[in-house]
């Protein structure tokens, strides 16, 4: 058994309407950022809008469970509250997906109405209504099922698998049916393997990992060239890459010109990475300028420092929010450029992520009070 339909039956219950709640299977994405639950315990932080399919809602619990995989590729259901969720926005080639997994699982209404709102768009009408004909003649008792098989072959060729294996499992079920046309186990492992690609590098690019998302996707593509959602991805992948690269190579000039070169190249280097943290010349670069970051985004506490802070503020208390900040902060993200925000960004930014980070109310202010100096110093020393 397909390890996501496993999963699924484990943890569902009853199925749920749209009116009560996320149904299995449904597509949905974060309205705010989140930490995801495993086995009641923190497992990551996952950004706003990152996308999950759903297993289960839990009207009781108030949770929702959701697709994960795990960094050695193992699938597990995590959670989160389910007001953290909104549906996906609809798009007609999740609509003729779902539609030919409604028909493998017997929902006859929620197949002809999926398939029907797939066929009102331009790019996918003829591709749905053809498969909708098929299926609508099959659930009438219609010598169909021949043609049933003859298009989860011709489908299976077209590079869809994720719709070829539905509609031939679909076709199963039906007396009389016709034997496969399709080689089920190659088409089965295949299907299962841009399922899990698709599911990472959906992970990957809500955690702007373009390299590692980009690996997946062309995993995915090797197991099923025409899979939609995949190519989707690669050009978003592709778009952000080149921007990042263009990052790059402002960064490789800039750091060429300085004192003043050093601040913009700093800069491009951060606006880089937060396309593509794992951009490979942009991390070199960022560690050849170790040094210049540090000084600022996080200087120590120096003589300098307490100057500017003044006579009111206690060393001990800088050092302590200096060490929280690059210590605690630093657990999910980089540091950032100090003048990257206003201190009433940061104390918001603080607030607002202190929960995640465990850092009480009396740690926020140090952290606070030692951003406000740091921010201070660094504004002093700004070239002219």
């Amino acid at each position: 058994m397909n390890i996501r339909f496993a999963l699924a039956s484990l943890l569902l219950t009853a199925p749920l309407s749209a009116a009560t709640g996320f149904s299995a299977g449904e597509l949905v994405r974060l309205s705010r950022s989140e930490t995801l639950m495993f086995q009641g315990k923190e497992l990551v932080s996952a950004p706003k809008e990152e996308e999950f399919t759903v297993l289960k809602h839990d009207a009781v619990r108030r949770v929702v469970f959701v697709e994960y995989y795990k960094n050695d590729g193992t699938l597990i259901a995590v959670t989160a509250p389910a007001d953290a969720f909104q549906p996906s926005p609809p798009n007609a080639w999740t609509d003729l997906l779902k539609g030919v997994e409604a028909f493998r699982d017997q929902r006859a209404e929620d197949a002809r109405r999926l398939l029907a709102r797939a066929a009102q768009d331009e790019q996918q009408a003829a591709l749905a209504s053809a498969i909708g004909a098929r299926i609508n003649g099959a659930f009438a008792g219609a010598n169909a099922l021949q043609g049933l098989r003859d298009t989860a072959e011709q489908l299976a060729k077209l590079g869809h698998l994720c719709l070829a294996l539905p509609l031939d499992e679909g076709t199963d079920r039906f007396r009389g049916a016709p034997p496969t046309k399709l080689n089920r186990g190659d088409v089965t492992t295949r299907v299962a393997a841009s399922n899990r690609a698709l599911g990472r590098s959906r992970q990957a690019l809500a955690a702007r990992r373009l390299v590692e998302a980009a690996k997946y996707i062309d995993e995915g593509l090797k197991a099923e060239p025409n899979r939609t959602e995949l190519k989707a991805l690669a050009v978003k992948v592709g778009q952000d890459m080149e921007e990042a690269d263009g990052h790059h190579k402002s960064a490789n000039k800039m750091r060429q010109i300085p004192p003043k070169g050093t601040i913009h190249a700093l800069t491009a280097i951060e606006m880089g990475l937060k396309l593509c943290v794992d951009h490979p010349k942009l991390r070199a670069l960022k560690t050849e300028m170790q040094g210049a970051f540090e000084e600022r985004t996080s200087p120590p506490v120096t003589a300098a420092l307490l100057a500017m802070a003044g006579s009111g503020v206690v060393k001990d208390a800088l050092t302590e929010g200096h060490k929280l900040y690059t210590t605690r902060c630093t657990e999910c993200h980089d540091l950032e450029l100090l003048d990257s925000r206003s201190m009433s960004a940061w104390r918001s930014i603080v607030s607002g992520m202190s929960g995640r980070a465990k850092i009480s109310s009396a740690q926020q202010e140090r952290i606070i009070d030692y951003l406000a100096v740091a921010q201070r110093t660094l504004d002093s020393g700004k070239p002219e």
